[in-house]
């Protein structure tokens, strides 16, 4: 795909894909979004919903929401943060 500065080019990530390095050095950006389904009462969506979770928390970013983001987030997002609390998922927002 031929782009130009400042093109988004969305695609799913399992396509065979290559970025090679920019000509005038910059470096490259990349943002992953990944969504997952609420589990309902599925014991085994759950715990694969908690494994994924503790496999993106890391020094860099320890909270699921930082407090910022909770401050600045709609309904919707306090109602995301409290259902992963309910279900058991750590770390989800930053004191």
């Amino acid at each position: 795909v031929q782009t130009r500065p400042g093109d988004v080019v969305l695609w799913d990530n399992r396509l065979w894909h290559s970025a090679f390095k920019r000509k005038d050095g910059h470096p490259r950006r990349t943002m992953f979004i990944g969504y997952m389904p609420d589990p309902q009462d599925d014991l085994l969506a759950i715990k694969d919903l908690r494994t994924t979770v503790e496999t993106q928390i890391n020094e860099q970013q320890p909270f699921v929401y930082s407090k910022e983001m909770m401050e600045k987030g709609c309904p919707r997002r306090e109602e995301m943060a409290a259902r992963l609390e309910e279900l058991g998922v750590e770390k989800v927002r930053e004191s």
